[in-house]
């Protein structure tokens, strides 16, 4: 009997002894109050008769906070005789202050340094939450907010910089994460208003200014990540002899987000939004250049993959509006310029390393005399659908001066050089001038469904070829053999130059009556590289109706619908006929997308993953198509190889082929299969095959269903890995 009462003395013990640590991990709130606040107190009542009530500081909360580990709160309230200004440094640097966060009861509390950075939170004390608060910097510390390794988050907090280097400094194993409010550097700060080095980045309608007499820029990030969603980063009057940051720069970040995000450009030499090996998803970027002098580019991408959608461009600058060099680009859904008083290209694209170049429903636009061209292409592929290219003493300047052949496509555009309008231009003007460089230079050029409004031309050097093929296009008198009018579909665009267009020298609506019109079988729209033709037009219309039977479209980058014919009803014999054994017909696939068609490889787990999961990390890309009947797919993973021809066939290098021109080869990497339901189907694709991530590169993903009738013809649509 007596050992089982030390039994039950121990458990009692114990239970006391959790629910002692329980309660000493719980959350608490803590309170500062200037006005009848003081120290002593403990801190957790906003008023009361001493030792409860407020404190009177910012830090004695911090200290009675770290009494009680846990996720706690500090309420701080504007009242008091400093008005709600609390001059003092806020250091967290202990294992108890984690998880703490600070917030202003309501506006007008304000953390002011006193020669050091307001607010300093190491490693070991984070995460920290900073809440409705504006912290400053009135004596030039080296940061506003220093973050030394700790997750931090802003709520509407505003860092205001007067005299110090960088607004927040986020080091090595630090993350910022904000939301609202705005961080502004003034007269003579430098540095930038948010620094990060190895230390994530997240923004969501945050203002980042630099603003009268600043040298800083906006943000510099380095070797992490960086998200801007609804964020204005601007450079507003700085000094007029210093300022040349971007106003965004990225370097070897493994992934760039921005998403409806405004920046103006003050620079003279440095482009306004500058990402550099930074893989980059964009989807609505605004960028205002506001300088004359600035030669930089509204917006730069350098050696990774970029995908570039709703992005514009305007001002008064002497620079290009897009430049990407050794980087996979594509450009959709965008209008780029460059200004209208200085003749360089709207947007520049350098290639190397298999780098390429597609540009679907956008605009490039630049002055009449633009050099080389409204739209340069250096040593690189590229691709332009249901596009219009405006401007310059070319349209399109193709350059070429790689031993490998190069192939430009024009499909489903319009093409319009020179002067603006459609009026004609002057001697010299060419809508797509080939520049093969050098021996083994070739330059090709394609032309579908488009109208060029100026004659092509070739400038070749040293032995470079050039060739150029047209079909089913509008081009100008004087253009290059193989675009001849009466030939392959192709029209005179000089002599129906005034019956083409609804109003002409105004816009490039086509006239009802054109010849244009419904003039394109749809199949001849065919773009290169496994790339998918746009389904619509550049205003967004439908890009192809039926006439007859018959799918066609119109030429140019715009479509004039409403000219659509049904198919004739079906003759009803006027006596049955015997009934004949209808033959199975094979599985019809159609509507395959990849979304995002580039991304990052999963870095554990099957061919198909968990959608919700995959989509949290950022890893993987939807699969979707329609099937017509149920079938079980076999998706296949090829990747681009040399070839050379065969015959009529791209076969693998070979002693046979050893004369035959160079082509590419697509390899199988590897197969999965999924099974179709009738109609839609989708999943998600990790990047994964046989257990293992496959490789940053160009992919090609073939599906083909097969049932008991048979496999059906195979659909294939491009992808990368980043």
């Amino acid at each position: 009997m007596r050992r089982l009462g030390r039994l039950t003395c121990a458990c009692v013990i114990a239970a006391c002894t959790s629910a002692a640590s329980a309660s000493a991990a719980s959350a608490t709130t803590f309170y500062v109050n200037e006005r009848g606040g003081t120290n002593s107190n403990d801190c957790t009542a906003p008023s009361g008769t001493p030792p409860v009530g407020a404190c009177e500081t910012i830090d004695g909360a911090i200290k009675r906070s770290e009494e009680h580990p846990g996720a706690n709160t500090i309420e701080v309230s504007p009242e008091g005789g400093n008005g709600g200004v609390f001059t003092e440094a806020i250091v967290l640097g202990s294992a108890n202050d984690r998880s703490l966060t600070i917030r202003g009861e309501e506006p007008g509390v304000i953390i002011r340094n006193t020669g050091a950075a307001a607010v300093t939170v190491d490693a070991v004390a984070g995460p920290l939450t900073l809440a409705n608060l504006k912290v400053q910097d009135l004596t030039g510390s080296s940061a506003v907010i220093a973050d030394h390794g700790a997750a931090l988050t802003l709520e509407d907090v505003d860092v205001e910089s007067q005299s110090g280097t960088n607004g927040i400094e986020a080091l090595a194993g630090a993350s910022v994460t904000a939301s609202g409010g705005q961080v502004a550097m003034e007269r003579g700060t430098q540095g930038s208003a948010i620094l990060a080095d190895e230390a994530p980045v997240s923004l969501s309608g945050t203002k980042v200014l630099s603003e009268e007499e600043s040298q800083a820029s906006g943000i510099t990030s380095k070797l992490s990540t960086l998200s801007l969603a609804g964020a204005v980063v601007a450079e507003v009057e700085p000094e007029a002899s210093a300022k040349d940051q971007p106003a965004i720069d990225a370097e070897k970040d493994t992934e760039v987000t921005l998403t409806n995000v405004r920046a103006e450009g003050e620079t003279t030499l440095a482009s306004t939004v500058k990402l550099t090996e930074s893989p980059a998803t964009i989807d609505g970027l605004n960028v205002e250049m506001k300088r004359e002098q600035s030669i930089g580019a509204a917006l730069e991408v350098r050696g990774a993959p970029a995908s570039i959608e709703h992005f514009e461009d305007g001002g008064t600058w002497s620079g290009t509006g897009l430049l990407a060099v050794e980087s996979n680009t594509t450009l959709a859904d965008s209008h780029v310029i460059a200004s209208p008083a200085h003749g360089v290209a709207a947007a520049e694209f350098f290639g190397g390393k298999e780098t390429s170049l597609l540009i679907q429903r956008s605009i490039v636009q630049a002055a009449t005399d633009a050099e080389p061209g409204a739209l340069r292409v250096d040593d690189a592929d590229a691709t332009v659908d249901s596009s219009e290219i405006l401007g310059g003493k070319s349209g399109v300047a193709m350059i070429d001066g790689s031993p490998n052949p190069l192939t430009f496509t024009l499909a489903a555009s319009t093409l319009d050089a020179g002067a603006p309008g459609i009026s004609g231009d002057a001697a010299g003007v060419s809508g797509i001038e080939a520049q093969p460089a050098g021996g083994l230079a070739s330059a090709n050029v394609v032309i579908e469904g488009s109208i060029v409004l100026s004659p092509n031309a070739t400038k070749a050097t040293a032995g470079g070829q050039a060739t150029f093929v047209c079909t089913y296009s509008a081009v100008a008198t004087g253009t290059q053999a193989g675009c001849e009018a009466g030939k392959s579909g192709n029209t005179n665009a000089t002599t129906e130059l005034a019956s083409l267009f609804a109003e002409p020298f105004a816009s490039y609506e086509l006239s009802a009556t054109s010849s244009a019109v419904d003039s394109v079988p749809v199949s001849a729209i065919t773009l290169p590289f496994g790339l998918t033709p746009s389904t619509t037009d550049l205003a967004g219309k439908p890009r192809s109706e039926g006439v007859a039977c018959a799918a066609v479209q119109d030429k140019g980058a715009l479509e004039l619908p409403g000219h659509g014919t049904p198919c004739p009803e079906p003759v009803v014999p006027a006596h049955p006929t015997p009934s004949v054994p209808v033959k199975a017909l094979e599985p019809v696939l159609s509507a395959l997308t990849i979304s995002p068609s580039a991304f990052l490889a999963a870095p554990s787990g099957g061919a198909v993953s968990a959608a919700t999961a995959a989509k949290k990390k950022k890893y993987g890309a939807d699969v979707s198509y329609r099937d017509s009947q149920a079938a079980t797919a076999t998706l296949t993973v090829l990747r681009p190889a040399s070839g050379r021809m065969q015959g009529k066939s791209c076969k693998k290098p070979s002693r046979k082929n050893k004369h035959g021109k160079h082509c590419t080869l697509y390899v199988a990497v590897g197969s999965f299969t999924h099974a179709d339901r009738a109609g839609a189907n989708s999943f998600r694709f990790s990047g994964r095959l046989k257990g293992k991530r496959l490789a940053p590169g160009g992919y090609r993903l073939q599906v083909a269903a097969r049932d008991a009738a048979g496999t059906g013809a195979a659909v294939a649509k491009a992808f990368k890995i980043l």
